[in-house]
């Protein structure tokens, strides 16, 4: 994914964790949505259906959990590339499915960078 044209969907209820990430990504050339609830996601998804190359999600919000998100997006859209991550390491076991990765929430955003070239 070149990242001068790789748009993300950043999805996360902490503020903190959608401004660092949003920044640190844009910086590296990435076009990123932003969105605090998963209805306000899928929303953007919908809006941006064929633009967004990949998803990296919380599984632990308010409303609904990132998964639930994942499975409707994906209803859409097989192919999407998600990237869960948490702030709690109980809750990333069993998230394998195919283009699924799993990662904690202090994952670096370089990371993120290098897995998606």
């Amino acid at each position: 994914m070149n990242p001068s044209r790789a748009v993300i969907l950043l999805v996360d209820d902490e503020s903190l964790v959608c401004d660092y990430a949003s920044k640190a990504l844009e910086y590296r050339g990435y076009k990123v949505y932003v969105a605090q609830w998963s209805s306000e996601a899928l929303q953007i998804f919908r809006d941006h259906l064929n633009d967004i190359d990949l998803v990296v999600t919380d599984i632990n919000m308010p409303g609904m959990r990132g998964p639930k998100m994942a499975w409707i997006m994906r209803q859409d859209r097989p192919e999407l590339p998600l990237l869960f991550i948490s702030g709690r390491n109980d809750e990333l076991p069993g998230l394998d499915e195919d283009n699924v990765r799993p990662s904690y929430k202090a994952v670096q955003v370089e990371s993120i960078h290098s897995g998606n070239r």
